[in-house]
């Protein structure tokens, strides 16, 4: 029989990397042992690890009122930060980081989980632009399909801090377009308002993590993991509070309402100074004008005046000149 026509070979399927998660084990990360795919099912095999998840802890520790310490929520995200630097140390971004994902195990040690929309730096940028993730823990950029690093983690990090320490999310309730637009434009209240129990520095490296651009952030995991660290020793951390200028913006993306209004007023107090300011002005050049006018008067005056005494002291002594020749008329001085 004729040889069947040549067809050609059906497309390869891009298979996923068993890589980078098994490349940078962590103590605090869940173990991968496989990554395939299975009668057209793709699927991550991973360690099984007993506990519960963060998410659970806050949700029983509202209810009945025994949340976890702060100093135990601050040394779970420390161990967590860690293990996502070495993530990233290995090409991974998580892109979901949030207490759901953190399994806190029975023997007390935090462990993260859920690497599934993970994003591998060896494959190519076909995830960057496509939203992926948690719409309450994802970082702006992630939202708006920017790219993404390892500091797409850390916001995700200092949600999930704010959560444990606040007792809510930053950005809470509310359809997806409003939690996107309040995530891109507004600013979280610190959490120190929300729990006197948070100190100055923690709050401080809450909200760094929390920063709307990038650069503004943590640089890498490891480094708010090493303030998270610095705050557990009573050591001082490496981020500094906003300047007031940035207190100010940020009071500002918080309440646009008020600040327009705010910035109306003090717009309309700077016309009004500015019209007082020209009225005063043109009054005090008046009064000016006006003196030197009556200067100008008085000095014509004076002028007159001292002609006028000069001709009188003539006429004095022409005067006494002729009452002198008066006098001696008709006799001399002798004979007088």
């Amino acid at each position: 029989p004729p040889p069947p026509p040549p067809t050609s070979p059906p497309p390869q399927r891009r298979r996923p990397r068993q890589m980078c998660i098994r490349d940078s084990k962590h103590a605090n990360v869940v173990e991968v042992y496989a990554v395939g795919e299975q009668d057209g099912q793709p699927y991550i095999a991973m360690e099984l690890v007993h506990g519960r998840t963060l998410s659970d802890l806050l949700s029983e520790g509202a209810e009945r009122g025994r949340a976890p310490s702060v100093t135990q929520v601050v040394t779970w995200l420390r161990d967590i930060g860690r293990a996502l630097h070495s993530a990233h140390v290995g090409g991974i971004v998580h892109r979901d980081v949030k207490p759901a994902n953190i399994r806190i195990g029975d023997d007390g040690q935090p462990r993260l989980l859920d690497f599934g929309i993970a994003r591998d730096d060896a494959f190519d940028g076909s995830l960057t632009h496509t939203f992926a993730g948690s719409p309450l823990y994802a970082a702006p950029e992630q939202i708006t399909g920017a790219d993404l690093d390892a500091r797409a983690d850390v916001y995700g990090l200092g949600v999930t801090l704010y959560e444990c320490l606040a007792g809510r999310v930053p950005f809470a309730g509310g359809p997806f377009d409003q939690i996107v637009k309040r995530v891109l434009d507004e600013e979280p209240l610190s959490p120190r308002l929300l729990n006197p129990a948070v100190s100055r520095d923690l709050g401080v490296v809450c909200c760094k993590a929390l920063e709307k651009e990038p650069a503004a952030r943590y640089a890498t995991a490891a480094a708010m993991a090493d303030d998270l660290t610095a705050v557990l020793e009573n050591r001082p951390i490496q981020a500094r509070a906003p300047s007031r200028v940035a207190r100010l913006r940020k009071w500002s993306r918080r309440n646009p309402a008020r600040a327009t209004a705010a910035v109306s007023a003090a717009a309309a107090a700077v016309l009004l100074t500015a019209f007082l300011v020209l009225q005063d002005a043109a009054a005090e050049r008046q009064r000016r004008d006006d003196a030197r006018a009556l200067v100008t008067t008085a000095q014509e005056r004076l002028a007159a005046y001292r002609k006028a005494r000069e001709r009188t002291h003539e006429l004095d002594q022409e005067i006494g000149r002729l009452q002198n020749e008066l006098t001696y008329r008709y006799l001399p001085p002798k004979e007088m």
